[in-house]
């Protein structure tokens, strides 16, 4: 894969993604915590298999020339990410490992217009929003190698971010 200009010059994707995870992992692991404790009040079901396995038929493990057919052709991309706009309210992002196959896909949607999944569509159950509307749950799927999120932001234009990633 080439490298994009704005890509290492701007610190790069995964950069983004490391921000985005240090932002919403201590949520993550209490809420990931919360639905494994058995017997807990605040104990969650969690289904064996993830409900959200793939995005627009892109799923972790395939390869770039598989995801560049489900997905397009990346607007940007450098060595390890490759980065997609499918409108203006929806983008996704998939980080490849050193066997070049996807380790991680993250759909990013923005604002209510953009119609994201439901917590309910993506984790089989509800996310207890804060206030300001915020909020994220991680399940993991030990068995199948990889985990799933689902975090919104705070605010009138809200970023719902759906992370699949390989454990």
């Amino acid at each position: 894969m080439k490298k994009s200009s704005k890509i290492a010059a701007g610190g790069g994707f995964r950069s983004a993604l490391t921000v985005v995870l240090l932002t919403i992992a201590p949520t993550l692991a209490l809420a990931s915590q919360a639905g494994q404790t058995a017997g807990s009040a605040a104990a969650v079901s969690t289904p064996k298999a993830p409900l959200y396995q793939e995005l627009k038929g892109a799923r972790l493990g395939m390869a770039a020339e598989e995801i560049h057919k489900l997905l397009g052709k990346p607007k940007e991309k450098d060595d390890t990410v490759e980065y997609f706009e499918f409108s203006d309210v929806e983008r996704a992002r998939v980080y490849y490992g050193e066997d070049g196959k996807a380790e991680a896909i993250v759909a990013t949607y923005i604002g209510y217009e953009s119609k994201a999944p439901t917590p309910e569509a993506v984790l089989g159950s509800s996310i207890e929003f804060a206030p300001d509307g915020s909020g994220s749950r991680r399940i993991d799927y030990p068995a199948l190698g990889y985990w799933v999120a689902y975090s919104r932001t705070a605010g009138e234009k809200p970023y719902t971010i759906i992370t699949m990633k390989t454990l």
